[in-house]
């Protein structure tokens, strides 16, 4: 008898043991689990540099960003399209007038998710309207996509003949997500949601000229 009450004793603590496991693990899996990101959330500027490019007699224009997306709004990209912009301009400081710009641009990345492919499309154009897309790529995950703002090079954004010798030129350059062109439900999200607030900054670097650089800077 007293076996039998024992043995009974010992299955009712079994039970009791699995159901507690049954109940709590998946909790302990997911206390767990942490994710760790490559790096920091958000836009920020690395490096900008103009390059001379003896084929065409002319400056090159090299931005390189991180760009991390968080999830929120990676989430929402799938239901409208993100619109990044880059800014850029080369100027020359003059203390007895105003600045002379000499050159300036704007180019605009549309991201985009197809919900039938689940690809992203990355189309580049010269306007919001993107009704003269350079070219349009497809990738299979966001962060391939998000590739393309990495790394930006503009070829012959200024001639090699508009710049004297000598004398030192102001590069500036900015991208950041533009959330005017965001649907208006969107934008109101935007407004209260710092995560939305993707933006390098103005990123600014000085170029001096050296003639033999490139032949046909001014004399």
């Amino acid at each position: 008898m007293l076996n039998i009450l024992s043995y009974s004793k010992h299955c009712r603590w079994v039970i009791v043991k699995v159901s507690f496991l049954i109940i709590f693990w998946p909790s302990f899996l997911t206390a767990q689990t942490v994710a760790y990101p490559i790096e920091s959330l958000g836009l920020e500027g690395k490096y900008l540099q103009l390059i001379p490019n003896t084929a065409s007699d002319a400056w090159d224009l090299q931005a390189h960003f991180t760009v991390n997306v968080p999830a929120n709004v990676s989430e929402l990209a799938k239901s409208a399209p993100l619109y990044f912009v880059f800014d850029w301009a080369v100027k020359q400081s003059r203390w007895y007038w105003y600045d002379e710009r000499l050159a300036k641009g704007r180019l605009y990345w549309r991201l985009s998710h197809n919900a039938l492919t689940q690809k992203w499309r990355v189309s580049t154009a010269n306007s919001s309207a993107m009704s003269e897309a350079r070219f349009a790529l497809t990738f299979n995950t966001l962060q391939e996509a998000l590739a393309n703002l990495r790394h930006i090079r503009r070829d012959g954004i200024v001639k090699a003949n508009y710049l004297y010798p000598n004398e030192t030129y102001d590069v500036s350059a900015r991208l950041y997500l533009d959330t005017s062109l965001l649907p208006k439900p969107f934008q109101l999200n935007a407004m209260r949601d710092t995560d939305w607030n993707l933006d390098s900054g103005l990123m600014q670097t000085t170029l001096k000229i050296i003639p033999s650089i490139l032949p046909s800077v001014r004399k």
